[in-house]
């Protein structure tokens, strides 16, 4: 295969025949292609590379997505703004809930991976912690995490419970 001229060794090769055209001095087919021959050459050379370029740029994609999912979960920025997020939300709901009325529903205070509790109580309130079911205090401080340990009266684990939600001891 020929080896494609540089592309202004060629340009400077098809403005000559160009000029010679438009002085009459040639005037054959032969001439013409004789002419854009190097320049054909070169572009089928470009336009190889292009498609290499194109499909190394591919490679490089599939290459960037796949260390873009290795680093994801360790993407210091965005898990400091969620766990400070998560935080915000529990102290302001633990504020709300230190203002201890007993006509007022206790504020949800979400769990350390900031999602609620599943077994949040509807119209939880100080007459619920105080004298509510059992079962309800346990599953809550099972979804808090806060069951671990020797087992506890029942005044401790509500204890426990209105402690951790911000509120007054039982």
């Amino acid at each position: 295969m020929e080896q494609p001229q540089p592309p202004h060794i060629a340009a400077q090769e098809l403005v000559a025949f160009l000029g010679a055209a438009a002085a009459g001095q040639i005037a054959t087919k032969a001439d013409l292609e004789n002419a854009i021959a190097p320049i054909a050459v070169q572009l089928a050379a470009m336009q190889a590379q292009l498609a290499a370029m194109q499909a190394g740029q591919a490679q490089m994609q599939v290459q960037l997505a796949a260390i873009q999912a290795f680093l994801a979960p360790h993407n210091a920025p965005v898990i400091a703004a969620a766990a400070s997020a998560t935080v915000l939300s529990i102290t302001a709901s633990r504020m709300r809930n230190a203002h201890d009325r007993s006509d007022e529903v206790y504020s949800v205070v979400l769990r350390p991976d900031g999602t609620p509790p599943p077994n949040w109580p509807n119209g939880f309130d100080r007459s619920m912690l105080i004298s509510g079911p059992i079962l309800a205090i346990d599953m809550l401080l099972n979804d808090f995490g806060l069951a671990n340990g020797p087992p506890a009266t029942l005044t401790q684990r509500r204890n426990a419970l209105a402690v951790y939600i911000g509120t007054t001891r039982v």
